[in-house]
């Protein structure tokens, strides 16, 4: 799903977004609109994860997150590769193996 949203034309706008902000509102993208869009949808992926985190975990408790999950989350993202599609998915695989 992030691939194809990466490689679609609002995934043009938002990459344009992130490498310039003003030139992109130059060249008539609505950065507010693409922003919000990009917020919504990162928000429905987030709580479809926690979701599956709830259904995997089968309870929920406060201590299920803890400063040392926070770390381990953002090691995960650091071995993969912070711009990598695929490295997203291979950083917490090699983590965990």
């Amino acid at each position: 799903m992030v691939y194809r949203i990466v490689h679609s034309s609002f995934g043009r706008t938002l990459i344009a977004i992130r490498e310039d902000e003003i030139a992109a509102e130059a060249m008539g993208v609505n950065t507010t609109r693409s922003k919000v869009i990009s917020f919504v949808v990162s928000s429905a992926m987030a709580g479809v994860a926690g979701g599956l985190f709830g259904h995997y975990l089968m309870y929920i408790h406060t201590n299920s997150f803890t400063f040392l999950r926070s770390i381990e989350i953002i090691i995960m993202i650091v071995i993969g590769g912070l711009g990598s599609i695929t490295g997203s998915v291979l950083g917490p695989c090699s983590l965990s193996a």
